[in-house]
């Protein structure tokens, strides 16, 4: 496969993922990281289906044949923890070993702007959310 998640992800940074391919938001910028990381993926596999939820991109991921759940974070994994009741949830993609790439919701960009272990603190620590990984098979 000549393209890869991260390469694809990192050729969005800076920008609002549904503008540069649309030319307009299907969501608010404020909820759009299911949205944005749903339209990365669609670069890679054109019949992937823009998913707006974080639940919604959760359950899909653990049916479609494409992708697994592992337990190490690494370049090109997509980190998962969905929303859970009125507990707001992310999802992003390891563009390195090291850095994950997501929405920012306070400017409606893609960025790389976190890491595992900041992710961890931010998610799975402060708000308590369940964290999974997903690789492309």
């Amino acid at each position: 496969m000549s393209k890869s998640l991260s390469n694809i992800a990192l050729s969005f940074i800076g920008t609002d993922v549904s503008e540069s391919l649309f030319g307009k938001d299907f969501v608010d910028d404020v909820v759009a990281c299911s949205e944005s990381v749903s339209l990365v993926i669609k670069e890679l596999f054109p019949d992937f289906p823009i998913i707006s939820y974080t639940p919604n991109l959760h359950d899909f991921l653990l049916k479609d044949k494409r992708f697994r759940q592992t337990l190490t974070p690494s370049k090109n994994c997509i980190v998962l923890s969905p929303t859970e009741e009125a507990n707001i949830g992310h999802v992003g993609i390891f563009v390195s070993d090291k850095t994950i790439a997501s929405n920012d919701s306070r400017t409606g960009l893609f960025e790389e702007n976190y890491t595992w272990e900041s992710w961890l603190r931010g998610f799975k620590i402060k708000k308590g959310l369940h964290t999974y990984l997903f690789e492309v098979v």
